[in-house]
């Protein structure tokens, strides 16, 4: 859709409605005995979080390549390069980060200690970025 000759404004609309339809459908089932339940991923869970990706499509696609700010979007550029590597980092590496920083900096806040483990795993996509490693399947 993103690739095709419409008008932006059409891409938007019909991502947007696409969005609208997927919560209507979502909020449905979740009124059956199908509720929202991430950790086992519903088929109504399913439709609420493709309404709420299809909302971030557009609100990106409005953003970066609308409106061409696209300076502000290198974070998510360095991190979707190597989105693999992230989420392995994250699994293998998260509660190790995670203990050495309360050990090092231990009066943290809960949100401070996040974002200290997400800086330190965004730094080692940034440096597997600049050296052009990249994990393919």
């Amino acid at each position: 859709l993103l690739r095709s000759g419409l008008a932006p404004k059409d891409k938007l609309r019909r991502l947007g409605a696409w969005g609208l339809a997927c919560l209507a459908l979502g909020l449905a089932f979740a009124a059956t005995p199908c509720p929202l339940v991430k950790t086992i991923w519903t088929p109504s869970w399913v439709l609420f979080s493709t309404c709420l990706t299809l909302w971030l499509l557009v609100a990106f696609y409005a953003i970066v390549d609308l409106a061409g700010w696209r300076r502000g979007a290198f974070p998510l550029v360095v991190v979707g390069m190597n989105p693999i590597a992230m989420y392995c980092m994250i699994r293998l590496l998260q509660g190790w980060l995670w203990k050495t920083i309360g050990t090092h900096f231990g009066g943290l806040s809960w949100s401070l200690h996040f974002l200290s483990v997400t800086a330190i795993l965004w730094l080692i996509c940034l440096w597997m970025y600049r050296r052009r490693l990249f994990i393919r399947i």
